[in-house]
């Protein structure tokens, strides 16, 4: 699930791992939970999905939004609802319900992905502090 684009280029930044690195060094980041609960599609792309969760990711969101600046890297934080993407070039419009996925995020990585290439590489890896779930018994 990408919460934030860090740099749109045709070639890799070879500084960006080592700045993000320190950037985040020593800060506790939090963990969420999302419920994921409608296929989203339009002739582009299919997307897994579920309303009201950008609050989840708020807490996470801050430090990325508040210490990359400070390292020359200005992140772009989509006001999208969080969702993961299933595929591309769908060809059909559709919103299907469905059962709800709980899912509990428990790292942050660093993805050097390749634009219409489909390649991703991950860079650096965080563990998330999931200090309050919410548990069904």
């Amino acid at each position: 699930m990408t919460i934030a684009l860090l740099a749109e280029r045709d070639d890799p930044d070879p500084t960006i791992e080592s700045r993000v690195v320190d950037a985040l060094h020593g800060v506790e980041l939090p963990g969420f939970e999302i419920g994921l609960d409608r296929i989203l599609m339009n002739p582009d792309i299919a997307l897994l999905q579920g309303a009201g969760n950008k609050p989840a990711l708020a807490p996470l969101r801050h430090p990325v939004r508040e210490r990359l600046p400070r390292a020359g890297i200005l992140p772009h934080i989509s006001r999208t609802e969080p969702h993961v993407t299933l595929g591309y070039e769908i060809g059909r419009n559709d919103c299907q319900s469905i059962e709800s996925i709980r899912w509990v995020a428990d790292r942050l990585d660093l993805v050097e992905s390749w634009v219409g290439r489909t390649v991703h590489r991950t860079l650096a890896s965080w563990p998330l502090v999931n200090r309050q779930l919410s548990l069904a018994f």
